[in-house]
């Protein structure tokens, strides 16, 4: 990784924490990690989560670092968690409690993930030039 890639993804991340600390103060959100696996979660959404992250574990440690891929491919398990969980979350929170705008956070992280997956990609096309 160069110069270039760690600065982009540096200002990349300070500008999701201001987002999220202006999504939160505006619209009042009050969230935490606990709070987002355990606070009225329905069983199927909480089981999709677990069974992505533990399908995506087994594939990106066990499978993928012995398979000769670009970095973008073997980063895609890793890639698929990170922002699915989020994104899936966002979908729940906003079928079961749209009052409390929580999902627009939750979209917001899978936002970010996207982002920094996409800028990736991208500058490691660019760089291979």
């Amino acid at each position: 990784m160069n110069a270039t890639t760690i600065i982009s993804l540096v200002l990349l991340f300070i500008s999701y924490l201001l987002l999220q600390y202006y999504i939160k103060d505006k619209h009042k959100i009050q969230s935490s990690l606990i709070q987002s696996w355990t606070k009225n979660r329905r069983f199927p959404f909480v089981l999709t989560n677990l069974l992505m992250i533990c399908g995506g574990i087994i594939l990106h440690f066990i499978l993928y670092p012995n398979i000769a891929y670009p970095m973008a491919v073997r980063m895609l398990p890793l890639f698929l968690i990170l922002f699915s969980v989020p994104f899936i979350s966002g979908i729940e929170r906003w079928m079961t409690q749209r009052r409390e705008k929580e999902y627009l956070s939750q979209w917001l992280s899978a936002g970010f993930v996207f982002s920094a997956y996409a800028m990736l990609v991208i500058l490691e096309q660019l760089y291979k030039l």
